[in-house]
Order: structure tokens, then C-alpha cells, then sequence
């Protein structure tokens, strides 16, 4: 293997942060005829194929790969594994998604196409119970036999539970080397949805002269007609949805184009323990631009306008079609507006006075542990307990309560903790073991507050786990 090739694989696991590495959606020349149908998230996933070299496919893929074959982590990947020679392709999506059919489609004119037989369709069970993460995978399911299209070219898998990643393979001893790789959709129950947008830039004093020269693009949904705002002589495309934008003033400046989207506008008083499917069933459109960039949540157009000032975008639908009429929560008051501009929604808002969260917390009167507790658990609180030991290092504010809450915190994170047979500290997150996400932090406590040697013994703990 190449010495260049071998440096790419060895460092598979430093995942990049750009998603290059995403399977581009495809064309989409008449969005308005997919209203309605099923929505395909396969553009949203990491894709791997076998007919591109190994540094030709994204990273994030192999995780994949070394999930399915059961290959370790903390070696580099075996290409010559006979699982990673037997697999066709694959996706990995960064969360658990509800899909329920997988098609594989060939062109007429593919060679070698496999049969139905010589190929095993599988993904990772996401209802398991488990903890379903990219590295502790759990059950692998293999889908039944797939439904075959009239003209023999498509083969569609039914799924029958939620997954984050679903590989293609061959059967036996079969090698995906001699076969011609399919073009996969992955369907989910949303249908797609469809609106008209324009984004809005430079309508501020301050920002009218800089520049916005940027792109946009889609998480799970489809983009199509990118053209500057009408009377916008600033504003130039450079490919099908990237642009040079100018600040000439006079003119409203930014870019419209039509959306298909999936997903709906969830308002709740009270965000729940568990996601639900609408955290992930979701269209995300992200606008970057030289000037400042920011995310938002399609469906909440279906609303009213987005205005983010702190990034200086303003947001608006201009025309909504969908399939069916969505059942969300409302929010607090109207947001539906007249406003046709960035400098428009500005005055109606003003006009109406509302306050937002951060300066209704400013009206408020500061916070204190009594009060916070006491709104939590009412007002017979026990007194604070004297530690067997404190800290070596010693904190004292007014509060007479929180000094005491930092003099308990070490006594309590050693007298959980246990020791080995050479007196050395192990720190598990009960009732759990050590948790990435969660023991860091009191090992971080604990150095903070002088107990530096305790610190240091649950680091070793973690370096020494077992991968």
C-alpha cells in the first residue's frame, strides 16, 4: 500500500469537522413534483462506496466499516478484512434516524448488478436499548428479502427498526471489487414539504458595506433556483448555490431561492428528558457568507420571519406548499407578518414591544442559592453537613451556602469513589462506569480544587481502559 494511503488510514479516527464528506443531494429540476412523496435522507449521511480509492471516501465511513466487521479501534483499518472487501456501500448518519426502506438502484447499463441472493442488506439496531453511539455499537440486523422493481433495477428493503447506519454488502465470499455499486435512497415517514425563501442581508448602516460573498446548503433537504433578491445589483452567482455579494447600497440585499424541507416547528413550555422525532426529522439551512454565518430551522418559517441580528440575517418565506396541514404546538403569541424586509420586520417588532428572554431575566432580581433551592424544593432545607476533610484549596463568597456546597464537594466525590489494592483512586459515574461525557468533570473538580494527586489517579484509570 502506498505510504500516502497508509497516513490516511491510520488517521481515519480524527474525525473531520467539515462535512465534505456527506453524500451531495442530487439535482432537483422540479421540486414542486416531490411534495408530498417520501423524504430520502441518504444526502445527510456519510456515504461510502467500494468503486472509489480508500482516501476518496470520507472518514466518518469507516467508522462504519469497522463497526460492521468488528475491527478495533485503536488499530489501523484492515482494507483486507473480508468484511471491508465484501461491502458495497454504506451509510452513517450522526444520530438515530426512523428509516423504513432502503432502495438500491442500477442502471441499465451497469455491469455486473448483483442478484437479490448475493446480497446481504443490514443496519444497526437502534431500539435496543442501548447507548447507540459511533462507538459502542449494538444488535446488527439483516434486512428480508427486498421487493424488485418490474425492470429488475430495484431493490427496495423494508426497515423495520430506527438505525444509524445500514451497510450493503455481499454474501459469502463475495467481493464488492466485481460489482457495479448501486445509487441507494433511504426513505423515512416524513414527506417532503416545499417553500420559497429569501435571505436577507446588509439592510444595517454598520454592515451595508461589507461583504457577503458565500453559499448555502441543506441538512436533509433540497435546494433549488439560488438568484439574488429582486433590484439586488450587488449580488452574482458563481455556481448553482454560491454567490459574490458587494455592498453597493440603496437596494435590499441577499438571495432567494425554493426549499424542499421536512420537519416541523415544535414549541414546548417544557423540553423533555428523551428527543423526540422531530429533533432529527428536520431540515437545517445553513447560509455562509465571508461577513457572518448562521443555521436555521426551516420549519420555522411556517411561523413568520427569522431575524438574527446578531448575525445580520433577516429570514422569510415567501410561499409555503404542503403537503398536509402539520400538527405543532403554537407559540406564545402570533409571529405570522406583513413585512416584506429586513427593515420592515425591524419596525413591526419595535411597534409591538416585546422583550426577549434575556431581558426578562434582566428584570428580575440576581439569583440566589436560597431561592433557587427553594423553588426546587420548598423551604424546609436541611442544614449543611461539616465534611470529614475540605479542600485544599478554599473558596468563600457572600453566600454563606454556597461556601459551604464547595467545602462538601470534594468529601463527597472521594467517599464515592474507591480504591485498588494500591491505595490508588478510581472514580465511576454511578451507577455507571466512567463516562467520557460525565467523569472528566469531576476529575476536572477535583484538580481545581487542589486535590491533585485524586485527579491524577482517575486519569490513569481512564488511559488505562481496555478500548
Amino acid at each position: 500500500m502506498p505510504t500516502k494511503q497508509k497516513g490516511a488510514i491510520a488517521s481515519l479516527l480524527i474525525l473531520t469537522a467539515a462535512r465534505q464528506g456527506v453524500a451531495a443531494p442530487g439535482p432537483a429540476p422540479d421540486l414542486a413534483a416531490r411534495v408530498g412523496q417520501p423524504v430520502d435522507i441518504a444526502s445527510s449521511a456519510y456515504l461510502y462506496r467500494a468503486d472509489r480509492p480508500a482516501t476518496a471516501n470520507p472518514p466518518e465511513s469507516w467508522i462504519l466499516l469497522m463497526q460492521y466487521a468488528h475491527l478495533p479501534f485503536d488499530k489501523p483499518v484492515d482494507i483486507a478484512a473480508p468484511a471491508i472487501k465484501c461491502a458495497l456501500c454504506g451509510l452513517l448518519w450522526e444520530e438515530v434516524r426512523p428509516l423504513r426502506r432502503l432502495e438500491l438502484s442500477w442502471p441499465a447499463d451497469a455491469a455486473h448488478q448483483p442478484s437479490v441472493d448475493d446480497l446481504v442488506v443490514a443496519c444497526f439496531d437502534g431500539t435496543d436499548q442501548g447507548a447507540h453511539t459511533w462507538w459502542n455499537p449494538r444488535a446488527v440486523k439483516e434486512l428480508g428479502q427486498p421487493g424488485v422493481s418490474a425492470d429488475g433495477r430495484t431493490y427496495s428493503y423494508a426497515v423495520p427498526v430506527d438505525t444509524w447506519g445500514a451497510v450493503v454488502a455481499l454474501r459469502g465470499e463475495g467481493r464488492a471489487a466485481a460489482y457495479a455499486v448501486p445509487t441507494v435512497r433511504a426513505l423515512v415517514p416524513d414527506v417532503w414539504k416545499r417553500m420559497d425563501v429569501e435571505v436577507e442581508w446588509g439592510y444595517e448602516s454598520s454592515r451595508a458595506h461589507l461583504p457577503y460573498d458565500g453559499r448555502v446548503e441543506a441538512y436533509d433537504g433540497a435546494i433549488d433556483g439560488v438568484r439574488p433578491l429582486r433590484g439586488d445589483k450587488g449580488t452574482m452567482l458563481t455556481n448553482p448555490t454560491a454567490w459574490r455579494s458587494l455592498g453597493k447600497g440603496g437596494s435590499r440585499r441577499g438571495v432567494r431561492f425554493s426549499l424542499l424541507y421536512m420537519g416541523t416547528s415544535a414549541w414546548r413550555r417544557v423540553w423533555p428528558y428523551d428527543a423526540q422525532q422531530e429533533d432529527v426529522a428536520r431540515t437545517i439551512v445553513t447560509v455562509w457568507t465571508r461577513s457572518g454565518s448562521f443555521s436555521f430551522l426551516a420549519a420555522d418559517l411556517e411561523h413568520g420571519p427569522i431575524l438574527a441580528p446578531e448575525y445580520g440575517f433577516f429570514v422569510r418565506a415567501t410561499a409555503l406548499q404542503r403537503a398536509a396541514p402539520d400538527s405543532t404546538s403554537q407559540p406564545p403569541f402570533s409571529l405570522a407578518s406583513r413585512a416584506s424586509s429586513a427593515r420592515e420586520f425591524m419596525r413591526e417588532v419595535a411597534g409591538k414591544r416585546l422583550t426577549t428572554i434575556r431581558s426578562g431575566t434582566r428584570a428580575h432580581a440576581e439569583q440566589t442559592w436560597e431561592g433557587a433551592v427553594e423553588a426546587m424544593g420548598g423551604t424546609d432545607l436541611p442544614s449543611h453537613p461539616t465534611p470529614e476533610l475540605e479542600p485544599a484549596m478554599q473558596a468563600e463568597v457572600p453566600d454563606a451556602r454556597l461556601t459551604a456546597q464547595w467545602k462538601l464537594g470534594a468529601w463527597h466525590m472521594l467517599r464515592r469513589s474507591v480504591q485498588d489494592e494500591r491505595g490508588r483512586r478510581r472514580f465511576n459515574d454511578y451507577p455507571f462506569g466512567v463516562l467520557a461525557s460525565e467523569t472528566y468533570l469531576i476529575l476536572r473538580a477535583l484538580d481545581l480544587q487542589g486535590m491533585h494527586k485524586e485527579a491524577a489517579d482517575g486519569l490513569d484509570q481512564w488511559l488505562s481502559l481496555p478500548l
